[in-house]
């Protein structure tokens, strides 16, 4: 990769893949994890075995005999191209030896298959989309001179106006570590056939057929490595395709063992691939067995309840997972991702005492990637076909070139913003400074590298990292499982996956947080879906119109006799679409795609006796306009009451259950529907698991046992009274199905539920219990033992009428809560699991005391905030509804003042960074009285007092006014801009890598009348050229300025030039700068003193005295401070501002900021306001404002934080974090103590202290508005900062 990407770190090197891994240790619930360990991971590099190379004395065939030293293959192949490229530019087929010096076995190449009669031939699995390319069957034929190769297609192969490919990969030296990695084998040479079906008939014509040498100079997943050497004889015949390659030509000889792989493409998107590797003195290869050995071993793991990166998942059963939406919030539109091999099906990160831990699923291959990485032929002819011919032509091969690397991997990267600061880390929008990268690349389903790193960027849009360790992880099938140290215990994540044909899918924005302890206290706003709805029974939620947003479905068994849908617009105002009017005693509604065409189908039941249906609806892609077609699974299953869909036979489609409870005294049915592929003809087969279970209500699809396959649980009331599972043995369409009690006589069981409550593993039940009599109306939930023994354990024994169960962790607190309703109760309750459900410890809530006859609930993030809403029908009151989960995550931090220095005289200005590179936040001062540039070391124990004081630069007198912390040489360090505002000069303390050393180097960047009164300095690109810049106000001559950076600012590369110049009104107090008319550059903001705030906005010209001013607001005496945010979330950014006579406002960008009209907002008025910080300090996707205060008396100076509700223009809190400061003058927020939240800096200038608040709350924010989409990031800045980096 080049420089400013992600540099050549240290990967998987000589060969050894990830061995002798430590895995996960002492990990807290995690145990003694062996990682990836000998022979079971990534082994040997990419192949299988230490490969041999050509063995000695073998020699090379033909007459030649030339002897080979071994594994020195390249200047004979070298030679050989040398001569065959002359020999070879004329086209055709050159036979350069006597065809009939040796008496053989005949293999003639005409494309008629007879002469292959007496040879074996290996049978192969047909099964892809396009059966011209489909691969039937392959042999292979070898006599002294030549390998003679056969290729079986189930339909006729080329046989296509745009032509297809067939490549033929051969391995001579039986090693994976040489050559064209293929699963199995390393491809020293490939025959490539490209033909074509003739215009004007049925014939097919051979267009180029050339063999290929691979470069082993070049990385072995490379595809531009090959390099073509002859053309190849080739005939093609229905079905069969011939060719032959001289042994010469690939430096083998008869006797030699070779591994051959085939693989065919129809040039669109359909390709096939042998599943065998056919050995030549040597042994097959099944390519999924070679794939296997490489992601992970062959011991199954004995505990499911540890996370250990093995390739296996079972322990990630357990974990709760965020749904993908395609319509993230952040998006214009739903995002189609092509390749399902990159399509998010969910994700999870969370971490441990000691790791943090990331897991990932697709709806395809993951790491899928692509064997061969291009469409069509290397060799595509052009107008070569000559009509009537009937010829077979053969096109003349091009020479060698140097081709650019290609490769056919995928790349996931994993985002990682880790100190949750707006000021460090590569910038994926206001609130996502990404501080570390994680990057997977594989293919073939198999983790090629996978790399932590670190950013090193010089500003926030610099694609810059450093390479920082190899990361732990394993993949199989379409999941992906990896560990890191863990860096903090709370942070900010997300994925962005890419395929190497550039599709591409991205994740919401999500917090990585520790395994257990609350971080939600969910709050409710009820909101009426539909009211009116007679007998509403069931509710279930699903983005059925596949919008990106949740919609809600509905069944009501009263006169409504309805099933409908109601369509979320995308801001949760939801439109009732009717799928049926007339479906008498609707009690049960499910959603999943039956039929396989990418829409999402419904399923129902029907209770009435005019009814007694299980019926599926057929979603045609319009749902919205009533598009669907209703089709019976079975017409008389007595009083339907619950259906449930799953693919329980494992044959790829999706099955249906149902309960019925059984009409007039006959007995109730669970019943299994075999969907056969083809859901339409209305042709289920039934197979009954269980015939005789009075009052069956409930039925989920579940694996009890963990045994790879989905069981049955059920719920049976009136004389049933029991809670059960039936156990699926592998074998479902049999007689395989056998009832194991959980509780007999659980008096009117109405509702079952499966998950594991008490997060040991294994699969617990929960249950609800309601009716007359003693021992009713309970919750319970029955703990499972590990070997489905349970135990009853009480969660309410007094809950009216306990009707519908769902599991959810609806707290975020890393285990499950309990979502129940009553509908004697008329209750919705969710009960909080504190973690040990075992001993009590239940905590109730209710989410509404009056919902009339309430029925069944569901759980789902409605409005896509990132928190769980529940959804609930009133069976009486005739109401389906929402409940708004409003959580603040719990932020209620309190702080706790920690000093850094008391003898801070004067102490003006503070900025924060990392100025020793130790990975801990250091803070830089200006000290007035002092007249000091000092730096405070942060040792790592902050809280306690882990500080030293180091001087950058001593002056005579005072007058240190301002300090900006930014790396200016480029040289990896953090340099020190300061302000001496009465010696009246900008300076530039540079940092050699060893600053605790006391020895800066200390440069005058302007003086005198070009540097009168500095009173601010800030640091940015202001010019576009890639290195930092200063911009300062002056406050004696009223001007403000840039001065340019010229590339070499240790050598006095410093130009200054005038933004404004002086006036009589105006005295400069402070700048700031950001791109406020969005075109790409960086403008100034200025408050001035007398009473205005101007931006300056800069032409794409800055050093030509061009710049326009604007005022933004005027009448606002003694402007002291500015800054700038996108405080309305609107994509542009507005301007704060704080005024010493007593006003905190905000002045409102509308997209046109050189319009005349700014509308102003006020804030806060505290009195003397003296520093502003904009940042989402409670992550609730807004931005909030914190500030200093002199308040009154000079003692009584405040820190205070100004909370922003989502509704700037009024919606603002006061809150306090600091009192009793000596008129502190400044302000920095950033995560000093390195735990997650943020922290708070202050200078105080009177009081001679510089100290920091230590926020110990549990800030974790709500999961929208944490991103905008990447490609708008990159739209940007001009970068693309994906693979092709």
């Amino acid at each position: 990769m080049e420089d400013n990407g992600l540099k050549d770190g240290n990967g998987l090197t000589n060969g050894n893949g990830l061995t002798n891994g430590n895995g996960l240790t002492n990990g807290n619930g995690l145990t003694n994890g062996n990682g990836l360990t000998n022979g079971n991971g990534l082994t040997n590099g990419n192949g299988l075995t230490n490969g041999n190379g050509l063995k000695d004395g073998k020699g090379v065939g033909g007459y030649s005999k030339i002897e080979l030293e071994s594994r020195k293959r390249k200047p004979v192949r070298t030679s050989i191209i040398v001569i065959l490229v002359a020999l070879l530019l004329g086209g055709g087929c050159i036979y350069y030896l006597n065809d009939n010096s040796s008496n053989r076995d005949e293999i003639k190449i005409d494309g008629n298959a007879g002469d292959w009669a007496n040879i074996d031939t290996e049978q192969l699995v047909t099964e892809s989309s396009n059966s011209n390319i489909d691969l039937e069957a392959v042999a292979t034929f070898e006599d002294e001179l030549y390998l003679s190769i056969l290729t079986v297609t189930k339909e006729p192969l080329f046989f296509s106006p745009d032509g297809h490919t067939l490549r033929i990969f051969i391995d001579t030296d039986e090693s994976s570590e040489t050559g064209y990695f293929v699963p199995g084998m390393g491809a020293d040479y490939m025959v490539e056939v490209f033909g074509q079906k003739s215009p004007t008939s049925t014939n097919v014509t051979i267009m180029s057929s050339v063999l290929y040498s691979f470069d082993d100079s070049r990385d072995n997943n490379d595809w531009n490595s090959f390099f073509p050497i002859s053309n190849v004889e080739t005939a093609a015949k229905s079905k069969h395709t011939e060719c032959r390659v001289p042994l010469f030509d690939i430096s083998s000889t008869q006797s030699s063992p070779k591994r051959i792989a085939w693989q065919t493409s129809d040039g669109q998107a359909d390709t096939d691939i042998s599943e065998i590797i056919l050995g030549i003195n040597t042994d097959d290869i099944v390519i999924k067995d070679a794939i296997n050995a490489l992601q992970r071993g062959p011991e199954v793991p004995s505990s499911t309840s540890n996370l250990i990166i093995d390739g296996y998942f079972d322990d990630w059963n357990f974990v709760e997972k965020y749904p993908d939406n395609d319509w993230n919030e952040y998006q214009n539109s739903p995002l189609i991702t092509e390749n399902p091999n990159v399509d998010i099906e969910n994700y999870k990160g969370i971490s441990d005492d000691t790791n943090s831990f990331f897991y990932l699923k697709v709806y395809g291959e993951m790491l899928g990637g692509s064997i061969v990485p291009m469409k069509h032929a290397k060799q595509m002819p052009v107008d070569s076909y000559v009509p009537d011919s009937g010829l077979n032509t053969v096109t003349p091969i091009s020479g060698p070139s140097n081709l650019p690397e290609k490769n056919g991997e995928d790349t996931i990267y994993i985002f990682l913003d880790t100190n949750t600061s707006d000021y460090f880390g590569f910038e994926v929008n206001d609130t996502f400074h990404a501080d570390n990268l994680i990057e997977i690349m594989g293919q073939n389903g198999i983790v090629n590298s996978a790399k932590l790193y670190n950013f090193v960027g010089n500003d926030s849009f610099d694609w810059s990292w450093d390479f920082s360790e190899i990361v732990l992880a394993a993949s199989y099938g379409n999941e992906l499982e990896l560990s890191i140290p863990k860096i903090e215990d709370t942070f900010k994540a997300y994925y962005h996956l890419i395929s190497w044909d550039d599709s591409e899918d991205f994740s919401d924005g999500f917090w990585v947080v520790y395994e257990f302890g609350s971080r939600t206290t969910p709050t409710w706003t009820e909101h009426t879906i539909k009211g009116n709805y007679d007998a509403a029974w069931d509710v279930h939620a699903i983005d059925l119109d596949r919008d990106g947003d949740i919609d809600v479905l509905g069944a009501a068994a009263g006169t409504s006799q309805d099933i409908s849908w109601w369509e979320n617009d995308g801001s949760e105002s939801f439109t009732k679409r009717t799928i049926s009017g007339s479906y008498p005693g609707a009690t049960s509604v499910f959603a999943l795609d039956l039929d396989k065409d990418g829409d999402i189908d419904v399923v129902s039941t029907g209770a009435a006796s005019s009814g007694d249906d299980v019926t599926w609806w057929e979603n045609d892609g319009t749902p919205s306009n009533g598009g669907w077609t209703e089709h019976t699974i079975d017409p008389d299953l007595e009083e339907a009451w619950y259906v449930r869909a799953a693919d329980f036979d494992e044959d790829g489609d999706i099955d249906v259950v149902a309960a019925g409870k059984g009409a007039g005294g006959t007995t109730g049915k669970i019943k299994w529907y075999i969907n056969d592929g083809s859901p339409d003809d209305d042709d289920w087969t039934a197979v009954l698991i269980d015939s005789n279970i009075y009052g069956a209500m409930c039925v989920r699809a579940v694996d009890m046992d963990l045994d790879g396959d989905l069981d049955v649980l059920g719920a049976a009331s009136e004389a049933g009274d029991l809670l059960a599972w039936w156990e699926n043995d592998g074998t479902p369409t049999g007689a395989g199905w056998t009832q194991n009690n959980i509780q007999t006589s659980y008096k009117e069981a109405h509702s079952v539920f499966a998950a594991d409550i008490d997060g040991d593993g294994d699969m617990d039940v929960v249950g609800t219990s309601g009716g007359e009599g003693s021992d009713t109306d309970r919750i319970d939930w029955f703990e499972n033992d590990g070997s489905q023994s349970f135990t009853k354990r009480t969660i309410d024994s007094t809950y009216g009428n306990a009707w519908g169960v769902y599991v959810k962790d609806l707290d975020f607190d890393g285990d499950l809560d309990v979502l129940s309703s009553a509908s004697g109760a008329d209750d919705v309750t969710w009960w909080e699991n504190d973690g040990s459900p075992s001993d009590g410890g239940w905590t109730e809530h209710t989410i509404e005391g009056d919902f009339d006859g309430a029925r069944h609930v569901y759980a789902e993030d409605v409005d896509s905030d990132g928190d769980i809403d529940v959804l609930a029908v009133a069976n009486i009151g005739d109401d389906i509804t929402w409940w708004e989960n409003t959580a603040t995550f719990s932020l209620s931090p309190t702080w706790t003042t920690r000093s850094i220095n008391t003898a801070a005289d004067g102490a003006n200005a503070i900025h924060v960074g990392d100025i020793d590179g130790d990975g801990d936040l250091d803070v830089v001062a200006a000290l007035y009285g002092d007249n000091q540039v000092a730096w405070y070391e942060n040792d790592g124990t902050p809280s306690d007092g882990g500080w030293t004081h180091h001087i950058v630069k001593d002056y005579t007198g005072n007058g240190m006014e301002d300090v900006f912390v930014a790396d200016i040489d480029d040289d990896g360090d953090l340099d020190i801009i300061s302000a001496d505002g009465s010696g009246d000069k900008i300076l530039y303390h540079i940092n050699d890598g060893t600053p605790g050393n006391g020895v800066w180097a200390t440069n005058t960047v302007v003086s005198g009348t070009d540097a009168d009164g500095a009173q601010s300095v800030h640091v940015a690109d202001i010019d576009s050229d890639g290195d930092l810049d200063i911009v300062a106000a002056l406050f004696m001559t009223s001007n403000v300025v840039w001065i340019e950076n010229d590339g070499s600012p240790n050598n006095g590369g410093w130009t200054s030039h005038d933004v404004i110049t002086s006036s009589s009104s105006k005295e400069s107090f402070d700048v700031t700068v950001g791109d406020i008319d969005g075109d790409g550059d960086l403008d100034i903001v200025e408050a001035d003193q007398t009473n205005k705030v101007y931006w300056y906005e800069n032409d794409g010209t800055p050093g030509d005295g061009t710049w326009s001013m604007t005022k933004i607001k005027g009448g606002l005496t003694d402007a002291h401070v500015v800054a700038v945010a996108d405080m309305d979330s609107d994509g542009d950014l507005d301007v704060i501002s704080a005024t010493y006579t007593g006003k905190v406002s905000w002045h409102v960008n509308d997209g046109s900021p050189d319009e005349a009209v700014w509308t102003t907002y006020e804030i806060a008025t505290p009195t003397k306001p003296t520093s502003l910080f904009p940042i989402d300090m409670d992550y609730d996707g807004d931005i909030d404002i914190v500030s200093s205060a002199e308040t009154g008396s000079s003692t009584n100076g405040k820190v205070r934080w100004y909370v922003n509700d989502g509704t700037p223009d009024d919606g603002w809190t006061t809150k306090n974090i600091a009192s009793s400061i000596n008129r502190p003058f400044s302000t920095f927020v950033a995560d000093i103590d390195g735990d997650g939240n943020l922290d708070v800096v202050s200078a105080a200038f009177a009081g001679d202290e510089i100290a920091w608040y230590e926020n110990s709350g549990a800030a974790i924010p709500e999961f929208s508005n944490i991103l905008m989409p990447i490609f708008s990031v990159l739209a940007i800045i001009g970068l693309n900062y994906g693979r092709r980096h």
